[in-house]
């Protein structure tokens, strides 16, 4: 998993590309958003939207159901689908420290990215230069509300 985590250890982002030796090597997220024509920001990497509810299937259901003479699965249940395949278990120290959890599993972590990249929905950070006023902005409006709520109950 291409991920570089942040100061704090906690990988808040999915690499899109890795420069070596002046080449552009892309992760599987920006390679999947290229190949399916997917749009790709012009950056080295994204802040991911995190997102819980993934389907899992343990692959050795999917197994035993290929190998029977009538399968109890359904057999377009993955068609439009992109399947991931990856491990969870903790001797495989693929379990990464996130927002979510100090031990999420990478390939899940994968999975977001893809699904980021299809979505288009990746978290963009607000420029510096507008903290401030934005901040003032929204201190001004708790006041004003505050301050309309506090004579109306002075009233009645």
């Amino acid at each position: 998993i291409n991920s570089t985590p942040d100061s704090d250890k906690t990988g808040r982002h999915v690499d899109l590309y890795r420069d070596r030796n002046g080449w552009r090597f892309p992760s599987l997220p920006a390679r999947l958003a290229g190949d399916f024509g997917w749009a790709l920001p012009d950056r080295q990497q994204v802040m991911l939207n995190w997102r819980s509810g993934w389907t899992h299937i343990p692959y050795v259901d999917l197994y035993l159901d290929s190998q029977r003479q009538h399968p109890l699965r359904a057999a377009n249940e993955l068609r439009g689908k992109i399947v991931i395949i990856g491990t969870a278990a903790p001797g495989l120290q693929d379990l990464r420290p996130t927002p979510l959890s100090s031990s999420y599993p990478g390939v899940e972590v994968l999975a977001t990215g893809i699904d980021n990249l299809h979505r288009g929905d990746w978290l963009r950070e607000v420029p510096r230069q507008w903290m401030a006023p934005l901040a003032l902005l929204l201190i001004g409006l708790f006041a004003v509300g505050f301050g309309r709520a506090s004579k109306a109950a002075a009233i009645g």
